[in-house]
């Protein structure tokens, strides 16, 4: 597999695409470099590591291209360990689809595409973090599967109960601890929702265990990152427009740390 191939497989922007084959094309790095590169990441190389050694090979740029690009082709290397491991194609076109993901993401909060979030894949590219249905899960250092919520999760309770089935039959026994930190977890949604609401549904498939008022990142995923004043917020969605008239009133979004006990 080629990167424009695993680029078409993952549903990166056309543009995009266009532009990190000519990134490429124009570095030129073998094969075997980035081979070497892989071999030499650690089980669990944390984030700030991985992106200096990113920055031997290529220096950064406004956009994130490059760093996109280095990522991409130690995707294609992982993709050796997939097959090896005999992990599901769609898995890996699903887990690698975080970086198209990102480069959308990247457009909403900032006007175009971007590559904002540069270091969180390697989890991906390491076998740590795979997307199993609507949700993504990732082994860490202590035996903790942590749950991840992507921006395109679909929180229904049926995909919701099938992720966690498949996360468990793909984790096996040895894994028990399921753990998730997020905004969705604060306890704060409770008094703006209505009892239906998907994202208390799937609160209510976790013990909330502790909040910490100072790390919400709600802006990012309910207001595509704005930093605008709270009376210049978008009012979209009946979300946006709740937590808005939340804020306006003096309150905040924590987040939530919870067990799965479904």
């Amino acid at each position: 597999m080629q990167l424009q191939e695993l680029c078409q497989r993952i549903d990166m922007p056309e543009s995009v695409t266009t532009q990190l084959v000519a990134i490429d094309r124009q570095r030129a790095v073998p094969v075997s470099r980035w081979q070497a590169f892989y071999r030499g990441l650690a089980e669990f190389e944390p984030d700030e590591a991985f992106y200096h050694k990113l920055l031997v090979v290529a220096p950064d740029d406004a956009l994130g291209f490059n760093v996109l690009w280095q990522s991409l082709n130690l995707a294609l290397q992982a993709a050796d360990i997939y097959r090896q491991r005999s992990i599901a194609d769609e898995i890996y076109a699903a887990t690698m689809g975080f970086f198209s993901r990102t480069v959308k993401e990247g457009r909403l909060e900032q006007g175009m595409y971007c590559f904002p979030t540069r270091t969180w894949g390697i989890r991906q590219l390491q076998l740590r973090e795979f997307r199993l249905g609507t949700l993504e899960f990732e082994k860490t250092p202590t035996g903790v599967i942590e749950i991840h919520i992507p921006s395109d999760t679909d929180l229904d309770q049926p995909q919701r109960l099938a992720a966690y089935a498949q996360a468990r039959q793909f984790w096996g026994p040895a894994y028990t601890d399921y753990e998730c930190f997020s905004w969705l977890l604060s306890p704060v949604l409770k008094q703006i929702l209505p009892a239906k609401s998907h994202i208390l549904q799937f609160q209510s498939d976790f013990r909330i265990e502790r909040w910490d008022k100072e790390q919400g990142d709600y802006r990012k995923w309910i207001f595509h990152n704005s930093q605008a004043p709270i009376a210049d917020l978008p009012e979209t969605t009946s979300l946006q427009r709740s937590v808005k008239q939340l804020l306006l009133s003096g309150g905040t979004i924590d987040a939530g740390v919870g067990k799965l006990i479904v």
